[in-house]
């Protein structure tokens, strides 16, 4: 049975990582629709501006309350996150066209990304997240 595409509401970088990090299966891969530089500063900013709003509430609460929220998950390099970010395979589409080639050709049953220790292969259809599709398109 073929899977059903599924459509996620537009999402900011380091919540599209987050989302893969706790929903991640092998083989899984990210096709991102722009160059890696475009990406990195776009993750960057998007992770500069959660502490600074962090920083505020932090300038605003009491001195004498305990501050227990991270400043940001991704900051934290948890074994787990370690471990599920080395079986992505991650690409970078910054054309339409550069996308389609990739679609073209792509077979899951290809990647250079090892599965994990004891993988047992499942039923399940592997996971193909395609990031910003439509800006992608739109600047076509």
């Amino acid at each position: 049975m073929a899977s059903q595409p599924i459509v996620l509401s537009p999402a900011t970088p380091s919540a599209l990582l987050s989302y893969i990090i706790s929903y991640h299966r092998y083989p899984t891969t990210l096709i991102v629709g722009s160059t890696r530089a475009e990406f990195h500063a776009s993750l960057l900013g998007d992770v500069a501006q959660h502490l600074a709003l962090y920083d505020e509430r932090e300038d605003e609460r009491p001195a004498d309350t305990d501050a227990t929220s991270p400043p940001h998950p991704l900051l934290k390099a948890p074994l787990y996150q370690i471990a599920i970010s080395r079986h992505i395979r991650l690409l970078f589409a910054p054309t339409v066209t550069h996308l389609r080639a990739y679609l073209s050709v792509f077979t899951p049953k290809d990647s250079p990304v090892s599965p994990p220790p004891n993988h047992t292969p499942s039923s399940r259809a592997p996971l193909l997240l395609i990031y910003g599709l439509l800006a992608l398109h739109r600047d076509a």
